[in-house]
Order: C-alpha cells, then sequence, then structure tokens
C-alpha cells in the first residue's frame, strides 16, 4: 500500500468524527486532542496544542495522553472532500502519543498550591489508575506491561510483520496455521508505535476475529499477549461477539492462573471500558488466594473491587484490609486511595478501627507534604473515614484543625465532601465549618455543580448551623439551584436539596413549584430510586405545615401512595428494640393508669420515627384513653391544629444520643423541624433527652416515675 493511500484509509476510515479530532475514542479514556485547522493554513502538518496538567500521576497505558488536556476549538466544516485537510502520520503520532510528559512523571512534584488547584484529576477516570506507577511491582500484573512491551521486540517480530504484512491483508494471515497466527499477535503486542501506525491498511475488525477465532490453541502467556495486541490496537474494534467468546475463554482459564495472570486479564476488562461480569468471577477466585498475594497484588484486587463495585464477602475484604494495615505506612497516597475507594464503592462496612485511626493519622501527617496527598485522594480518605460504625472525637479534631488552613485554597469541589463526611458522623466543628462557608462565596458559577450544591445544604442543615455569613451563603447556593440547567439532570440530588432547606425552615417558592410540575414528577419516576418518593412526601408534608400560604403545584395522590408502599423508617412500633424507650413507656403506663392512656407511634406521617408517644390531658389535667386513637393524617393533623376545648395534647420525645451532634445537647436539623412542626399541628413539646434520661437508668423506679411526672404534669 503506497503512502497516500494508508493515509487516506487512516483520515477516512479510522477517523469517523472531524478531521479535526483525534481519533482515539473515549473508551481508552484519554483526552481527545483537538488539532487548529482553518481552511487558510496548511492542513497537511497541522500540529494540536496541549494544556498540560499539574498532576503527580502515572503516564497513560500508551505513553502519556491522560495527562493533558485538549483545549477546546470550533470545529471547521468542510465543504466537499476536495477541500478536507490531509493529516500527516507524523501529526498524529505526535498528537497521540505525546512526547513531553515530564511534569506528569511521579519524580517530578508540584507544590500543593498547584495541585490543590487543579480539578481536572479530580473528574477523569484516568487519576485512579496513577498507583500503577507508583512502583514496579504493578508492571506483572496489569496493563502497565504496555510500557515495557516495545522492550521485548525483536528482529523476529519485525521479520515476521513485514513478511505477514506486504499486501496490507488478513485473508493471508488467516489461512496460516494457528501456531503462525498466535506468533503474529504476540509481535504484534510488542510491536513500536510507529510500527504499528504502519500497519493501518489492517481491519480492525478482522484481526479481532482471527484473534478470538485461535484463542483456544494459546497457552495462558499467548493468551494473554493476544489480549494486550488487541489492547494496542483498538479495543472498540472488538464485536458484542468477540467479548463473548474472549469472556467464555476467560472462564474456562480462570482456575489455572496465578495471582498476577488474574489481576492482568482483570485489568484488561476493566480498560476496555466494556460491563463484564467476568471481574466479579475473578475476584471470588482471588478470596481464596489471599495467601498467595503480594502487597502490590493486595492494593489492584484493591482497585478492582472498585472498579467493578462489587465485594464477594466481608470476611475477604476484611482479610485485605489486615494485611494493608500492616504495610500502611509504606503505601503511597495513591495506593491508601485505592484502598478507601474500594470500601466506599463496594458499600462495605468499615470494621477496622485501627484501619480508620491509621488513615486518620496519615492525613494529618502529610496534608502540608508538598510530595504527598493531593486533593483527590483526600477526598476519597474522608468519605472512608465517614462510612466508619465508630468514631474518634480526637481524630476528626485533629483532621479538622490540619485541614482548615487549605480550606481558602483548595478547588471548590473538595470542602463539600469534607463537611460531608464531618456531618456523617454528626461531628461538629465551628472553626472548619465557618472556614468552608467563606470559601462558598468565592466561587463563580463555572466552579459549582449541583452535587456540591446538596453536599454544603444537606451538611449546615443536618448539623443545624447557621455561619457568621448565613444570609448569603443560603441565598447564593438556593441561587445556584435556580441557575443550574442540571436541575432535571440530576433531579434525586435537587429534591435532597430542598429538603435540606426544610430543616431550617426555607422554602424557595419558585423552586418548589417546579419540584412538584408534571414534567418534574416525571423525571423522578424515570431516573431516581425508590426513596425519592419520601422525599417527595416529606417535602410536601412540610410546605403544607409551615407555608400554608403557597398555592403552586402540589404532590399528586398517587405519588402519596407509593411513599407508603416504601415508607421512610419503619410503620411499625419498634421501640422496644431501642436502649432505654421501653423503661420510658412502662414509666409512663405507671403514673398515667395504664397502656390506654399513651400511644407510641409517629406522630408525623412524613417523619417516620418510633420515639414519639402521644398523651392527652383534660381540663383537669387527668390523662385520656387513647387506645382506640388511629393514626393521624396530615388533613387530620392540620384539622385539629388548634385543638379540642380544654384537651391538652403532649408529644413526649425521647432523645437519643444519635438525634444529637457528637458531644452536644444541640439537635441535628431534622429533629429541631420535628418539633417545630408538632408545635404547628397544635402538640405541646415533652422532652426526654439522653443526658437526663440515661443517668436515670441506673437509679430506682421511683426516680424514673417522678421524672416522668414532673416533666408531664408541671
Amino acid at each position: 500500500m503506497t503512502a497516500s493511500k494508508m493515509l487516506a484509509k487512516l483520515q477516512w476510515s479510522a477517523v469517523p468524527r472531524s478531521a479535526s479530532q483525534c481519533f482515539l475514542t473515549s473508551s481508552c479514556r484519554f483526552t481527545r486532542p483537538v488539532c487548529h485547522l482553518t481552511p487558510e493554513a496548511k492542513p497537511s502538518r497541522a500540529l494540536p496544542t496541549y494544556q498540560h496538567r499539574n498532576i503527580s500521576c502515572s503516564t497513560s497505558l500508551l505513553s502519556g495522553t491522560a495527562n493533558v488536556k485538549a483545549v477546546p476549538k470550533p470545529r471547521t466544516h468542510w465543504t466537499s472532500r476536495a477541500t478536507k485537510p490531509k493529516i500527516s502520520a507524523a501529526s498524529i503520532i505526535d498528537s497521540v502519543f505525546e512526547k513531553n510528559t515530564a511534569d506528569a512523571l511521579p519524580g517530578n512534584r508540584i507544590s500543593p498550591e498547584e495541585r490543590l488547584k487543579d480539578t481536572s484529576v479530580y473528574l477523569s477516570n484516568v487519576r485512579r489508575r496513577a498507583f500503577l506507577s507508583d512502583s514496579g511491582a504493578y508492571r506483572s500484573s496489569s496493563l502497565e506491561i504496555l510500557k515495557g512491551q516495545e522492550k521485548r521486540y525483536s528482529s523476529v517480530d519485525d521479520e515476521r510483520l513485514e513478511r505477514l504484512m506486504k499486501d496490507g491483508s488478513c485473508e493471508k494471515i488467516s489461512s496460516l496455521p494457528s501456531s503462525e497466527i498466535i506468533d503474529f499477535l504476540g509481535s504484534l503486542s510488542r510491536a513500536p508505535v510507529t510500527k504499528l501506525f504502519s500497519m493501518l491498511g489492517l481491519s480492525l475488525a478482522e484481526v479481532s476475529d482471527l484473534a478470538c477465532q485461535n484463542i483456544q490453541k494459546c497457552n495462558d502467556e499467548e493468551f494473554c499477549s493476544v489480549l494486550i495486541a488487541l489492547c494496542r490496537l483498538h479495543p472498540l474494534s472488538l464485536s458484542p461477539e468477540n467479548l463473548e467468546d474472549l469472556e467464555k475463554e476467560c472462564e474456562r482459564r480462570l482456575n489455572t492462573w496465578d495471582v498476577n495472570t488474574m489481576l492482568l486479564v482483570s485489568d484488561w476488562w476493566i480498560h476496555i471500558r466494556r460491563k463484564s461480569s467476568f471481574n466479579q468471577l475473578i475476584l471470588r477466585a482471588l478470596s481464596g488466594k489471599v495467601g498467595e498475594m503480594t502487597v502490590a497484588n493486595v492494593v489492584q484486587t484493591f482497585y478492582v473491587i472498585g472498579e467493578c463495585q462489587y465485594a464477594p464477602s466481608e470476611e475477604f475484604l476484611q482479610e485485605l484490609a489486615d494485611l494493608s494495615q500492616q504495610h500502611l505506612e509504606s503505601f503511597t497516597w495513591n495506593e491508601v486511595g485505592i484502598m478507601c475507594n474500594a470500601f466506599i464503592k463496594s458499600r462495605s462496612r468499615i470494621l477496622s478501627r485501627p484501619l480508620q485511626r491509621a488513615v486518620s493519622a496519615r492525613i494529618c501527617q502529610d496534608i502540608n507534604s508538598a510530595n504527598s496527598l493531593d486533593h483527590y485522594n483526600l477526598v476519597t480518605a474522608m468519605r472512608f473515614i465517614s462510612r466508619a460504625y465508630f468514631h474518634s472525637w480526637r481524630l476528626f479534631e485533629d483532621i479538622a484543625r490540619t485541614l482548615i488552613p487549605h480550606v481558602a485554597g483548595m478547588p471548590y469541589l473538595v470542602p463539600p465532601h469534607i463537611v460531608t463526611a464531618f456531618a456523617k458522623v454528626r461531628h461538629f466543628n465551628k472553626p472548619l465549618m465557618d472556614a468552608v462557608g467563606m470559601r462558598a462565596l468565592q466561587a463563580t458559577d463555572s466552579d459549582v455543580r449541583l452535587k456540591d450544591v446538596w453536599m454544603l445544604l444537606w451538611s449546615f442543615c443536618r448539623l443545624n448551623y447557621h455561619p457568621p455569613n448565613s444570609t448569603n451563603f443560603f441565598s447564593d447556593l438556593i441561587q445556584h439551584l435556580v441557575e443550574k440547567s442540571e436541575q432535571m439532570d440530576q433531579p434525586h440530588q435537587f429534591m435532597k436539596s430542598l429538603v435540606s432547606l426544610t430543616f431550617i425552615e426555607q422554602y424557595p417558592s419558585n423552586l418548589i413549584n417546579r419540584a412538584f410540575s408534571p414534567e418534574s414528577l416525571k423525571s423522578y419516576e424515570e431516573n431516581c430510586p425508590p426513596d425519592i418518593y419520601k422525599h417527595l412526601f416529606s417535602l410536601d408534608c412540610s410546605v403544607a405545615i409551615e407555608q400554608p400560604q403557597y398555592s403552586g403545584n402540589r404532590l399528586p395522590q398517587a405519588f402519596i401512595e407509593k411513599f407508603w408502599q416504601c415508607p421512610h423508617g419503619s410503620r411499625k412500633v419498634t421501640y422496644q428494640k431501642i436502649p432505654g424507650l421501653q423503661e420510658i413507656v412502662d414509666g409512663l403506663q405507671c403514673i398515667l393508669g395504664g397502656a390506654a392512656y399513651l400511644k407510641a407511634y409517629p406522630i408525623l406521617p412524613h417523619i417516620r420515627t418510633p420515639l414519639d408517644i402521644e398523651v392527652h390531658l383534660d381540663a383537669s389535667s387527668n390523662p385520656m384513653l387513647l387506645d382506640s386513637k388511629p393514626e393521624s393524617s396530615l388533613d387530620e393533623l392540620l384539622r385539629n391544629a388548634n385543638g379540642q376545648e380544654g384537651v391538652q395534647r403532649l408529644a413526649i420525645l425521647a432523645g437519643p444520643r444519635a438525634h444529637y451532634r457528637l458531644h452536644s445537647k444541640d439537635l441535628l436539623g431534622v429533629h429541631v423541624m420535628k418539633r417545630r412542626q408538632l408545635k404547628k399541628v397544635g402538640y405541646k413539646i415533652v422532652e426526654v433527652p439522653f443526658y437526663e434520661w440515661e443517668p436515670l437508668l441506673q437509679a430506682t423506679e421511683l426516680h424514673r416515675h417522678s421524672y416522668l411526672k414532673a416533666k408531664i404534669f408541671q
């Protein structure tokens, strides 16, 4: 094939998009460089322009394009085939296999300020693969092996490819014995980049078919070489039939592979970005080989768990965590981040307190280091810590004290994750919240995502905290909600933002009207998980109670019925299972005259907690029978808001520790809202907080009864 024909085939066959774009697709997970072409320019040598990312992570699997970001340029429209530009092979090779990756190499570190300002790393899937460049140990078990493939290319490989590619056709190759075809594919897997480009006359689909027809005759080493060859040529050339054949062959061979081979093949499936259940089979197989794993194998297994969002068992994850804890000091932060991400993505419980403590200590130790913790791994580690089922007050205080000086310089997307981690465990740190509140006001609209708005609103409203700049803080966040065009693309986060605002009695009527519009309701049904109905019902009930003047859209009855099919909390009274609550009920029954004089159930229909006890007193403060009283609907509560003459309705609210900020007597936002709404529908609040009741559990029954009598009758 002549050079001009080869370039023409490259230009119009391999590049199905506009000629101004690089031909690699998003499946390769590289940012597309853009060639700056204009009709007046000489397009034959048009070179791409890059804006280099300032990151400290690995180069890409094909040597560097993951570490550059294209400068967007308008597409050039060509009116005829004759005027379309010719793209030189040198230009394309330079654009795809960028040489200038010095800033991206692990040895060339950058300052914390530059790292914190770089938001593009956080948004890139390539960022999660950065750990693979932290150690040469990953070369044998991942597609990092590609970086050393060309060194294995020999004169025998070169002669074989030259001999078989003279006519640029697969027909001759397909007629060869299987052993020679396998040798050909092995040579392809080791060929230099320039050699691959000289072979663009090959039909990639035909090569893929050829490989899949012969894989059963390969040994394991040859099989891996075939996968690498397919990966280097173009993963998108694999048809669904090819992928099915490859998956079946992987399943057939799985039990004969060692740990490194399993992880290498797993990485191949991850890299081609095709959903496959095979990686789950690999994880189940790896769960029986923990004793054979190296430290690098353990970290890479965490990576596979995170990418698949699946862990075979809690015991397997705990075994990996125990091994990681022993070597955590030697982990890079990229490796720590991979471990944390596995727990987050697989939604697994964190059972190891020492592991949580060790990760927290690393944050405090490395936040000021120029060569270590970046904001991507900081966010991942904070999310990991907040998922633990135990909490260390001192650790979170240390983390807050360490992070506060850095908040002002962080990219906008980082502080919301930090305060969300604190809010999840109910840990309130005023200086940290104030610093984040100030940072939020410095954002431009282009910095802000709907997810960031939701996390900030949820965190501040859950902790029921109004920062010093609260008027501007909340109004700015509400304005971002108004302006965001993402609202219906991410309806779940939009709705949760509005529900969070109800905690602090904020009701933006224009947004509520939009939230209950027919278009929005349709979007919720199509795009949201079932818990969207509890958020819709909660918002609708709160509007009815606290905004009687509102006249916009409301939640239709059909959606209200769906809430009762999937309610928030428990519709059954479960107070017997809550420590300390049974003693409250027993004490009230004793002093009121029996179980018929009280009713333990969720008084407000949209806040389904079993910690509410309703008692009615007549004009003489005598208890009234309630045993046959049905659960009240919202309409009944609103009709009876002024109460019956001479009847006092009491809402006795047990307040366990989980309803308060940690180490505090301040209620969380949702429970402040609950008390506020109960008052508006005519109830008198009787508080039985944990800090008063728990000491009485060690006292006599007489002391407990005296306490409850004083609460009710005085």
